[in-house]
């Protein structure tokens, strides 16, 4: 049987940790400067780089 993985959509900087504190496997998100996903806060740097030593942990 294939485990299934939980891909969330994280537009800010809050979806992000409550992706994370819920189970998440995995998160999408874009950066302010990059991304397909033009309708959402997206990160700007600084938050990018937060929201990648949240994920690592």
């Amino acid at each position: 049987m294939k485990n299934i993985e939980l891909l969330a959509p994280c537009g800010d900087f809050e979806c992000l940790k409550a992706a994370v504190q819920n189970g998440a496997d995995a998160v999408y998100l874009g950066a302010s400067s990059f991304s397909a996903r033009a309708g959402a806060k997206n990160f700007d740097l600084e938050r990018f780089r937060r929201s990648y030593k949240l994920c690592k942990t």
